[in-house]
């Protein structure tokens, strides 16, 4: 099974001391009426990786009938910047999966796609 979910605002938000861009991901959760399993998912983790920066990961609770999550993370500027979402049930077993690498550059804005399989 495949389906998208959208990530529609990645976007800076703030400068920090350190450095690195605030980034904040607006997600669109998908209908459990045409995906009936996710019904069953009770997390939603992004996790964002790059060879030349530390992880960054934030998990959300999500309950049947939402349909939005929100992320805010601290992610440096950089190329290829791999952000993973992982959706579980309560017992932490992924339910559905995705990635997409992105280069971020700070002050921009992003659309875009991660397929979960």
């Amino acid at each position: 099974m495949s389906f998208g979910l959208i990530i529609t605002g990645c976007e800076k938000l703030t400068e920090l001391l350190e450095g690195e861009p605030e980034v904040s991901l607006r997600i669109s959760l998908p209908d459990p009426a045409q995906h009936p399993l996710w019904n069953n998912v009770r997390t939603v983790t992004l996790t964002v990786t790059a060879e030349d920066m530390d992880a960054v990961t934030e998990t959300k609770n999500v309950t049947p009938g939402d349909t939005i999550v929100v992320f805010t993370l601290q992610v440096s500027a950089g190329d290829d910047r791999l952000f993973t979402l992982d959706a579980k049930d309560e017992q932490g077993v992924v339910l559905f999966w995705g990635k997409i690498k992105v280069d971020v550059t700070t002050g921009q804005a992003y659309n875009f796609d991660i397929n979960l399989v």
